[in-house]
This record gives structure tokens, C-alpha cells and sequence, in this order.
């Protein structure tokens, strides 16, 4: 007899509980290993990995306010200014007058900025490659399509506020 989902409505499949429990795990350790990787990776350049990702938001996007940069990467606006800050320090963003609002600032990444970040990113994905070279082209792309989708998904949800338990 099926059990009924409460949260959707559907009956439920036993064969996805099970797999949805072994995704989960997985993807929990693929992001436990890679958080612990990109700690000790990014700091032999002196980032943080908070500082990895603003440079990356900010190459991305161009130059945001610290309000915007601090949304982006789901900081309280005293850490966001803590790691622009410290990037600033090391020669890797500088702060700007705001053309729209003379109280605020921009932060935009120097050269330096975006040659250490792309130094980071080279590393990493180096890195990648001699871990995905052991599997055949279609299985990197279903993985990496799969990936995708699922992050896109995930965020779409945490964003709407229905990733709560």
C-alpha cells in the first residue's frame, strides 16, 4: 500500500525515498569535502573562501554596492564589509563613491583582484579535471547537467522561502 506524502499530496515512492536519502548523502559529503578543500586551497592564496566568492560575485556582476554583494552571498552586511575590507587591504577590490547615492559605495575588483581570483580558479579547476578524467565525456555532461538543475531548483526554492523543514 502506498503512503501518502502530507507535503505534496502524492503517494510516496519507496524506491525514491531511497534514493533521495543516498543523493542526500552524497551530495552532503561531495559538499563537506569541498568546503574543507576550498578552505585550505584558497587560503594558500590569503582569501578566505567568503573573499574567493565575493571577488567572484563582483568579476561576475560587475561592481555592487556592499548591500548587493552582501545578498548575493548571503551575509549580514558587517561580515560582507569585514571581508571587503580585508580585500581592500591586500589590493584586491577598491571602494568607489556610489554615482546614485553619495552615502554609499561601490566595490569593484582591481587587477590584482582578478589575477589572484583567476590563479584560484585555474587551481580548482586543474583539479577538477584530473578527478573527472576517470569518467567517459557523457557522464561528465549528465553529471554536470544534473548538478545544474538540481542547484537551480534547490535555490529557486531556498529563495521563496520554502526550504525550511
Amino acid at each position: 500500500m502506498a503512503e501518502k506524502n502530507t507535503r505534496s499530496g502524492r503517494a510516496r515512492d519507496a524506491s525514491l525515498d531511497a534514493e533521495a536519502r543516498d543523493l542526500h548523502r552524497a551530495m552532503v559529503e561531495l559538499v563537506r569535502v569541498y568546503q574543507l578543500r576550498d578552505r585550505q586551497r584558497v587560503c594558500y592564496y590569503d582569501l578566505s573562501v567568503t573573499q574567493c566568492y565575493a571577488l567572484g560575485e563582483l568579476l561576475s556582476k560587475g561592481p555592487l554596492g556592499l548591500n548587493a554583494l552582501a545578498g548575493a552571498l548571503a551575509l549580514d552586511k558587517s561580515t560582507a564589509s569585514r571581508a571587503v575590507d580585508s580585500m581592500e587591504d591586500k589590493g584586491y577590490v577598491k571602494k568607489l563613491p556610489d554615482p546614485e547615492d553619495a552615502r554609499a559605495i561601490r566595490i569593484e575588483v582591481t587587477a590584482r583582484g582578478r589575477k589572484i581570483h583567476e590563479r584560484v580558479l585555474e587551481d580548482l579547476y586543474e583539479e577538477t579535471r584530473e578527478l573527472a578524467a576517470d569518467y567517459d565525456s557523457k557522464a561528465r555532461r549528465a553529471t554536470t547537467e544534473f548538478v545544474e538543475r538540481f542547484t537551480r531548483k534547490a535555490a529557486a526554492r531556498f529563495k521563496s522561502g520554502r526550504g525550511g523543514l
